[in-house]
């Protein structure tokens, strides 16, 4: 919310100004932070006496959305790369032999060591959630394999409806998941074709090999096809009234973007996908996302006033 922008930058000045910070550039690149859906943090000042963002990052792994303690410590920005660390809370701690996390919980990336004074907040927080969400560093002790317990972005009430609805889309996109996995592999394999066509490969062999390749993709939409000819089997989650209906249509959608988010991070950190590209994308994602996120909370509000209204003419 632009209150919550405008108290961030209101107490980031504050800071800047105690530690004799003037840089303008600094304070964009923090506000142009803040704005994102990747971080919530608060200005401070580090141990070094310099700027700092205190905070989580926010990152996904295995479907769900889980924070991650993080400071971020800014001397002489944007000449001096960040210095980053993720600060496990006394329920947590840090996994060993972390390929960007050491026992200290210093954060080390290649985007760190390559830094340039036009390198970004925004692209670091970017490619840490992505590392992240491949591998969390931390744990809870309690468990001793599992990320921090997941932060709910939305309370939802657990009533009947609400619970029929989740299950069944969590089924209906675990079977669509499937079928866009199998349609990526397919097209692996016409990537891998085409790079040995310039590898000058041997034309019978080429061409054996795009047959095979083009009838395992046939193959694959003619189920996709199929499937969607389905109707959703479970009839006790058919919306009943057109309140049901838009709730969820809503929800179904929600849940469209997390996947695409998902699968957005797969492909940044395969290199499948430039991250001009997967910034912008995000972008658009994660705002239609909160919006929808948005109506979601008003339906519930709404729901919750016409109970409360029906028990008091009770």
């Amino acid at each position: 919310p632009e209150s919550m922008q405008q108290a961030f930058a209101a107490e980031l000045d504050r800071v800047m100004g105690s530690v004799g910070c003037s840089s303008a550039r600094l304070r964009a690149d923090c506000l142009e932070l803040v704005r994102t859906d990747l971080v919530e943090v608060r200005p401070s000042v580090s141990a070094e006496g310099a700027v700092s963002l205190v905070g989580t990052l926010s990152i996904r792994y295995q479907g769900s959305q889980y924070n991650i303690p993080i400071e971020v410590s800014l001397p002489s920005y944007p000449e001096v790369p960040p210095i980053c660390f993720v600060r496990p809370t006394p329920e947590m701690m840090i996994r060993k032999n972390h390929a960007s996390v050491d026992e200290s919980g210093r954060i080390s990336l290649p985007y760190l060591r390559d830094w340039t004074q036009a390198s970004t907040l925004v692209e670091l927080c970017t490619i840490a959630s992505s590392a992240f969400s491949s591998k969390p560093p931390l744990f809870a002790k309690k468990t001793h394999d599992e990320p921090p317990p997941p932060y709910e972005a939305l309370e939802s009430r657990k009533d009947e409806l609400t619970a029929k609805l989740q299950d069944a889309l969590g089924e209906y996109y675990a079977t669509t998941r499937d079928e866009i996995d199998a349609e990526f592999r397919a097209q692996a394999e016409l990537q891998r074709a085409q790079q040995k066509t310039h590898a000058k490969t041997n034309p019978a062999e080429m061409r054996d090999l795009l047959v095979g390749t083009l009838a395992d993709v046939e193959r694959v939409n003619s189920r996709f096809e199929t499937w969607l000819e389905k109707p959703v089997p479970d009839p006790t989650v058919q919306p009943a009234d057109a309140v049901s209906r838009q709730l969820l249509d809503y929800m179904a959608d929600i849940n469209a973007i997390e996947d695409v988010l998902y699968q957005l991070d797969d492909f940044l950190l395969h290199a499948h996908l430039d991250l001009d590209t997967f910034l912008k994308d995000v972008r658009r994602l994660s705002n239609a996302q909160f919006k929808l996120k948005a109506h979601v909370l008003k339906i519930f509000r709404k729901l919750d006033h016409a109970a409360e209204a029906k028990q008091q003419q009770h």
